[in-house]
């Protein structure tokens, strides 16, 4: 026999069982779903299924209501940026929601999809699947940094068209030195942009090498 758990999380935590003061809710049976449930200020905003749909599993139309997933994928994507202040593309939960009429799930375990969705979300386990032995999943870093700097680029870009004359758009970057500041700064001169990067007259070839001929 599966796992039968449910699990609320409220308040930047995590509780088993059902509770008044939730969030979102993750309600797993027999291993082989999950239906996860989330919220705005106490109202519910929308459901969908992990694993399978009920209606699928118990063959049995009446047993769920049929799950738009496109709103559905938008919906939480939107829910986590507002209260989990994670960015989430709709495309990358669409991939771990049931669809319909599916034949078999991508995990064998339903937990498996759970403790998926949970690091996507950057968001602890539950005690319950942590005593389990599941282990969250966080995306690989570079897959991580590639989707930051893809923000970061869009985010300059946006600033970069809007910009008109005296003004400049100055971006500052850590590089792990308390004494050194690395800089780039663009300008809107003439209708073109004048793009001025710190260079290695100012810092060491080890810390920034651009310019080759220093040693």
């Amino acid at each position: 026999m599966g796992n039968f758990e449910t699990s609320v999380f409220g308040s930047g935590g995590w509780k088993n069982g059902e509770s008044s003061d939730w969030q979102l809710r993750i309600s797993v049976h027999d291993s082989s779903f999950a239906a996860v449930d989330y919220r705005l200020d106490s109202v519910v905003a929308g459901r969908f299924y992990l694993g399978f749909q009920p209606r699928d599993y118990f063959e049995d139309p009446s047993a769920s209501d049929p799950v738009d997933l496109a709103v559905e994928s938008s919906r939480f994507s939107r829910w986590a940026s507002i209260v989990l202040g994670t960015e989430v593309d709709p495309s990358d939960l669409l991939s771990m929601m049931a669809a319909e009429d599916i034949a078999e799930p991508a995990d064998v375990f339903v937990e498996d999809t759970v403790v998926r969705l949970l690091g996507r979300l950057r968001m602890p386990l539950p005690v319950w699947l942590q005593s389990q032995g599941f282990m969250s999943h966080s995306e690989p870093a570079e897959q991580g940094i590639e989707k930051e700097w893809a923000n970061v680029t869009a985010a300059m870009t946006r600033d970069l068209e809007t910009m008109a004359g005296r003004h400049y758009l100055l971006v500052t970057y850590d590089i792990g030195r308390h004494d050194y500041s690395v800089y780039g700064q663009f300008a809107l001169n003439d209708l073109t942009f004048q793009c001025e990067v710190v260079s290695d007259r100012f810092l060491p070839a080890d810390v920034w090498p651009i310019d080759r001929p220093y040693p």
